[in-house]
């Protein structure tokens, strides 16, 4: 059977032609960051030693005069991701990301420019997250670069496309929920498409900002949501199916949630949980969250009890920032 990917492997001989398109892609994307002269002689060195490393796969995607595309990766991380301006919007930033996860796996990690928003958000998008891990560039004037791991956990917008599946979610969890959270009760369930019409329509009206989780499989696992959306603030609220819990997901898809909400503006966010509720405790602050006073004193809990509260802030050491 003939291979349909545009994808073939590097050949050793290839490096000037590699520097060529990082040269364009860093011109385009990058001249701010790196206002200085491209250096051409130092970045040909190091795609001839990435090309004769045995534990590098290097692969590239051909154009009519340049290449389109270069993916590197070892048995643990992805090296480098560069497209040509030319081919951008066409897909090939995923693919070759997506390359590079199936040969890698869960776990797989990345160190990316802080200030490359356009390729944070594409790796945010295909379920990479900040590990909170930050170092500087070793080309001058040396910016920062955040790590991200491959978790396969991703958000996205709340939308009619995730109606039966988001129902299956809430009525399969309801009993787990219940355990440290008030019951929805039968009306939720019963008036659920107009619930969900009502949610939809602050969404779009920047209201709230309400996210489905899914996982690497594309199975809705869970929901994050910001609501009282005002003047660079919001409340988070989440809360992930059984099956997921105890994974990192829900620290994972909160992360991804405040990345999102801080491209909008909002970085004052606050959360509230139960003094019982270990688990969502640590994922606050796991995320970045501290303590601080609030209100109310007392919170719904399990099996209708009431329990006190523990409320948090975002802190300023949040790994979003870069």
């Amino acid at each position: 059977m003939i291979s349909s990917s545009p994808w073939r492997p590097a050949h050793e001989d290839e490096a000037l032609a590699l520097m060529e398109l990082e040269r364009a892609a860093n011109l385009r994307g990058l001249a701010a960051v790196f206002p200085g002269p491209f250096p051409e002689d130092d970045v040909l060195a190091r795609w001839a030693i990435v090309l004769a490393d045995p534990g590098v796969s290097v692969e590239v995607v051909d154009g009519p005069d340049h290449l389109r595309a270069v993916v590197a990766y070892d048995d643990s991380a992805l090296r480098h991701l560069f497209v040509h301006p030319d081919s951008w919007g066409q897909g090939l930033g995923s693919s070759g990301v997506a390359r590079s996860v199936a040969a890698i796996g869960k776990g797989a990690t990345l160190w990316v420019l802080a200030a490359n928003e356009r390729a944070r958000r594409l790796y945010e998008y295909l379920g990479w997250v900040p590990t909170g891990d930050r170092q500087d560039s070793v080309w001058t004037p040396h910016p920062t670069e955040l790590e991200y791991r491959w978790s396969g956990t991703v958000i996205r917008p709340l939308s009619p496309d995730f109606r039966d599946s988001l129902l299956a979610f809430e009525s399969e969890n309801r009993a787990w929920f219940a355990r440290t959270i008030p019951d929805r009760g039968d009306a939720f369930f019963d008036e659920f498409d107009d619930q969900l019409a009502g949610r939809i329509t602050e969404h779009v009206g920047g209201t709230v900002r309400m996210f489905v989780v899914l996982d690497e499989s594309g199975e809705l696992i869970g929901r994050v949501n910001f609501v009282d959306v005002a003047r660079g603030s919001a409340d988070l609220g989440y809360r992930l199916a059984e099956r997921a819990s105890g994974q990192g997901r829900a620290t994972d898809a909160v992360m991804l949630g405040l990345n999102e909400m801080s491209r909008l503006g909002v970085t004052e966010v606050r959360a509230a949980t139960t003094v019982s509720n270990a688990a969502s405790q640590r994922v606050l602050e796991k995320c970045g969250f501290v303590p601080c006073a609030g209100t109310p004193d007392e919170l719904g809990g399990g099996g209708g009890r009431r329990e006190k509260a523990v409320h948090f802030r975002l802190g300023r050491d949040h790994a979003r920032a870069g």
